[in-house]
């Protein structure tokens, strides 16, 4: 039933009419966690209220159904010595949370984007991918800029070749280059699937980006993409989290943080089930001014003392293509 209700209808953020006089159902996965941490799958519909530009909406579509993710896991490839042994020997666990009705396609960053795999379905496929992975720790040593990329694993990434997106700063890596890249990635629409961007990262970011905060931001919200974020370890992420919880929180997802191989491995798991499992709500917009091109979502439960997480807005058009000097 759920399938079928999507398939017959598009989200508004992924696929904007050119008349906006004729809203569309707008998608929104939430997620409801007690005040200790724990994942609630109980609530039902009339427990969930949804407003749009601060005007409650009609819920069109509840579901608890679990949904099939489309996902790209994004490695930082410029972490600290000890950092990349930690995520090298985690690496094989993120499979893990991933099955048969999902796509998965791995890349990496630093100064540079790198597609490391088309998506896959195959969950064996996956983790060998992942296996051979081979995180570098000296392009955080090094700072400055190269000529080049350098290479990540011994034989050429399928997919594109690399596509080069700034230079290393001293103060970190080029994160909101990668995530927008990332993103990019998710652009085809596919309704019955859930978009999500898992991003492993010391949090870190270089001062060169090409594209500010608020522009990738835009692209996420535009194209329904959840970002949930692996911090390693908590000991350098101290005064550098906050963009990475910025990410996370304005678009629906949530940052975990590990500073072993178990925790690592439990965020893996954690954060596949989260954005599976979470609820969808549909509504189509109601009494808003459809002529803007930025529209607020605001979702609330009923029950007193829950986390709700669910995205802050959504775009009717994408972010251009450069920012601008």
């Amino acid at each position: 039933m759920l399938v079928a209700l999507l398939a017959g209808s598009t989200a508004e953020v992924q696929n904007p009419p050119a008349a906006r006089a004729e809203p569309k159902l707008v998608l929104v996965p939430v997620t409801v966690k007690t005040a200790e941490g724990e994942f609630l799958n109980e609530l039902r519909r009339e427990e969930f209220r949804i407003l749009e530009d601060e005007v409650e909406q009609t819920i069109e579509l509840f579901s608890t159904e679990p949904r099939p993710l489309k996902a790209v896991v994004l490695i930082d490839n410029a972490l600290r010595p000890r950092q990349a042994e930690l995520v090298q020997q985690s690496l094989g666990a993120i499979a893990g949370g991933f099955g048969p009705f999902d796509q998965v396609a791995l890349a990496t960053f630093e100064f540079f984007f790198r597609q490391e795999s088309e998506f896959l379905s195959d969950n064996d496929q996956l983790y060998e991918r992942l296996r051979a992975l081979k995180l570098s720790a000296e392009a955080s040593e090094r700072g400055g800029s190269q000529a080049h990329p350098p290479r990540v694993d011994t034989t050429p990434a399928a997919g594109p070749p690399p596509r080069r997106i700034g230079v290393l700063g001293r103060d970190g890596k080029n994160l909101h280059d990668a995530l927008y890249e990332a993103a990019r990635l998710l652009h085809e629409p596919a309704a019955e699937q859930r978009k999500i961007i898992l991003v492993i990262t010391d949090g870190t970011i270089s001062r060169a980006n090409q594209r500010p905060f608020e522009h990738v931001l835009r692209e996420l919200l535009y194209l329904g993409v959840t970002v949930y974020a692996v911090g390693i370890p908590l000991g350098f992420l101290r005064g550098r989290a906050e963009t990475l919880e910025q990410y996370a929180t304005r678009t629906g997802g949530e940052v975990f943080y590990a500073e072993t191989r178990a925790q690592l491995e439990s965020a893996y798991s954690r954060m596949t089930e989260q954005a599976r499992y979470a609820y969808t709500l549909g509504y189509i917009p109601r009494n808003t001014d459809r002529a803007r091109d930025y529209h607020t979502i605001e979702v609330r439960v009923r029950r007193p003392n829950l986390i709700v997480r669910a995205r802050e807005g959504y775009f009717l058009s994408g972010a251009p293509e450069r920012s601008g000097p």
